[in-house]
């Protein structure tokens, strides 16, 4: 019973002070994956933007920028996979 009740207060005081830091944590990240596929040569360039709209509520704007082969290539890569739900 104890052991429930710290359990609770302390997800709930995790999501007060972890909540408002969020936009920052997913704009590491994501800045953190976008650089290894930018020199692994998968994308050209990209911008990444998240804001907070209000408690709980966040908007991520990822802009990616391909050459015409990087854009060819995943294409490609989309077109020749098989159909969700059957084996690969």
């Amino acid at each position: 019973m104890v052991f429930e009740r710290l359990t609770g207060a302390m997800m709930k005081l995790g999501f007060r002070v972890f909540e408002p830091v969020f936009p920052v944590l997913a704009t590491y990240f994501l800045n953190r994956r976008m650089r290894k596929w930018e020199e692994r040569d998968l994308i050209q360039t990209f911008k990444v933007k998240v804001g907070r709209t209000e408690k709980y509520h966040y908007t991520i704007d990822l802009d990616v920028f391909l050459t015409e082969d990087q854009a060819r290539d995943r294409i490609r890569s989309i077109l020749n996979r098989p159909p969700i739900g059957e084996g690969r």
